[in-house]
Order: structure tokens, then C-alpha cells, then sequence
């Protein structure tokens, strides 16, 4: 994207972060029921665990890029 908007900056860092809280919450939920889950599915929720933490990752990556986006429009004269 060249030369986005401010309003497209603040757009994008609202719902990264907003999906960042989401996925959060999700694993915080997996690692407070993780025991509750049968043995046999414990490969399962593991799994689960990996990709989630994965997409968090890259949603965090993509929330801290358009902070520095932000950052940097501030910063310019």
C-alpha cells in the first residue's frame, strides 16, 4: 500500500488488535481446559495450540507494522 491514510492506518490497527484480543483469548481458554481433554485428545488440542499460536503471531506481526506505520507518519516533517 503506498502512502496510506490516516484513517486506513488507524482502520487497520483497530482490527488487528482487536483480532489479536480475540486469538488471546482463545488460547487462553485452550491452556485453562487443555487437562479437562481426553488423553486421546490431547494430540488434537496440541495441534490446536500450534496453530493458534501461529495466527497470533502473524496477526501481532501485522499489528505492529501498522503501529509503525503510524509511528513514522507522526514523525515525518
Amino acid at each position: 500500500m503506498v502512502n496510506p491514510s490516516k484513517r486506513d492506518i488507524e482502520h487497520w490497527i483497530e482490527v488487528y488488535d482487536e483480532l489479536c484480543r480475540f486469538k488471546e483469548t482463545i488460547l487462553r481458554t485452550l491452556i485453562e481446559q487443555r487437562d479437562k481433554v481426553a488423553l486421546a485428545g490431547r494430540i488434537e488440542v496440541d495441534h490446536d495450540d500450534m496453530v493458534l499460536r501461529s495466527e497470533y503471531e502473524r496477526l501481532r506481526r501485522r499489528l505492529q507494522y501498522w503501529q509503525r506505520v503510524s509511528k513514522a507518519g507522526r514523525q515525518a516533517p
